[in-house]
């Protein structure tokens, strides 16, 4: 399965994905590979609603109550993140396979995944108000 990845169109898109803490080869290849044809999803919450990991929500005039993630769509791509996350509950180190998985990633994507998320926020921020002048 690696060696028809590598001619695959989007393995960048797998190699950089592996630089995440707790997404491995399978995991990338499947977060890829199960929605198919990814510009069919007009904005991020179709795609991320298409799993069915989007929150259930009751809503009557101005009171809104969301519940708990819905649990419709493709269950095997849902399952993927969901899975690759429980990683995130102890303290992220790279490790010597990390370090392999990092070889040949640029270093952008590399220092991002180490950037805590208020940070990268504000550095998101900054570069399209940079982008707009």
């Amino acid at each position: 399965m690696r060696e028809a990845v590598r001619e695959w169109r989007f393995y960048q898109a797998v190699l950089a994905l592996q630089a995440m803490h707790g997404i491995q080869f399978i995991t990338a290849v499947g977060m890829i590979s199960e929605p198919g044809h990814l510009p069919g999803f007009e904005y991020p919450r179709q795609l991320i609603a298409w799993p069915g990991i989007t929150p259930s929500e009751q809503s009557s005039g101005g009171t809104r109550r969301q519940g708990g993630v819905i649990k419709a769509g493709n269950s095997y791509a849902g399952k993927l993140p969901v899975e690759a996350g429980w990683s995130y509950r102890h303290p992220a180190r790279a490790g010597k396979t990390l370090q392999r998985r990092h070889e040949g990633i640029p270093k952008a994507i590399i220092e991002r995944r180490e950037m805590p998320s208020s940070d990268h926020a504000r550095s998101i921020a900054n570069s399209r108000r940079e982008a707009r002048m």
